[in-house]
């Protein structure tokens, strides 16, 4: 939080996400949350995703690491899962 203050921070002023997973097709918003962009977030986000959804899915995601591990976490392997991007390739063997 580079915009902040110290002082700010201690108020409660800080950084928030908007996490949302929208239907390709339908471009229907499946789910949203608010949250810091770490890995507490992105666990329970994907089990709201999860937890929504009753068929197999296709997820793309950006490479935003902590992604791996929640997809995993949520879906296990009854997801077909890719990332994009240049922080993907990067990501490909620490995540792998």
């Amino acid at each position: 939080m580079k915009n902040t203050s110290a002082e700010k921070i201690e108020e409660g002023w800080g950084d928030v996400w908007t996490w949302t997973a929208i239907d390709a097709d339908t471009k229907l918003i499946v789910s949203y949350m608010l949250g810091q962009r770490g890995a507490p977030t992105a666990n329970a986000f994907m089990l709201d995703i999860a937890s929504r959804l009753s068929t197999r899915i296709q997820l793309t995601t950006d490479g935003h690491r902590v992604y791996a591990d929640a997809v995993e976490g949520a879906f296990g392997a009854d997801i077909d899962y890719a990332m994009f991007g240049q922080a993907a390739a990067a990501c490909v063997p620490a995540c792998a």
